[in-house]
Formats: structure tokens, sequence, C-alpha cells
């Protein structure tokens, strides 16, 4: 019996680590690395007030080989979090480098 796990990609901003994977063509993003580059606590529902299409929980392979469960945040739910629910302004910088930097990567090495 095979368990299926997403392998993810490792990016890190001023230090933090932020996995992240492509479900089909859209980018998926590990809730409790998220949680850490905006400063919030780890015990927060942070898939509370999100639609059900903006979260799963997953599989994904860590650093070690290892396989751990995840809470997973779509695209459109981590900008949920970024915008309405914990809004502060350097979420903008963080935006911009998701939505810049981080996807386009994570897209081109799908293309490859």
């Amino acid at each position: 019996m095979s368990t299926h796990y997403y392998e993810t990609r490792h990016f890190f901003r001023h230090g933090r680590l932020l996995r992240a994977t492509l479900i089909g063509h859209e980018p998926w993003f590990a809730a409790r690395d998220l949680a850490r580059l905006l400063g919030i606590s780890a015990n927060v529902r942070l898939y509370e007030g999100l639609d059900p299409d903006q979260w799963r929980n997953g599989l994904i392979k860590c650093g070690r080989g290892m396989v751990s469960e995840e809470l997973m945040l779509s695209e459109s739910g981590c900008y949920d979090l970024m915008i309405r629910r914990f809004y502060h302004p350097e979420n903008r910088n963080l935006r911009r480098w998701i939505t810049q930097e981080l996807i386009p990567s994570l897209r081109a090495r799908q293309a490859a």
C-alpha cells in the first residue's frame, strides 16, 4: 500500500521557511510556515473562516525524508489570511514576494 504525499519546495524569507507545492496547477502552502511568517501563533485555527476549497490536510515530505500531515492553504486561502484575517502593512511585501517570486518559481519548475 503506497501513501501519497506532496513534494514541497523550500523558500526562505527573512530566514523563515515556507514550504510550497503545486497540486494540479495550483499553489498550496504549509499553513504552519505561513503562520510563522505572519507572526501568528501555531495554535490559531487558520482554516476557520476559509471556504472548504481554500484548505486541506495533506501529507508532505519533510527535510529528512520523513512524511508528516500538515494543514495546507491554497493561494486564495493564503491571501485571505494575509489581507483579511491578519492584516499588517508588511503583508503587502509578503504578498508581492509570494506572487512575483515564489509562485513563478514553482510553476517554472513544473514546466521544466
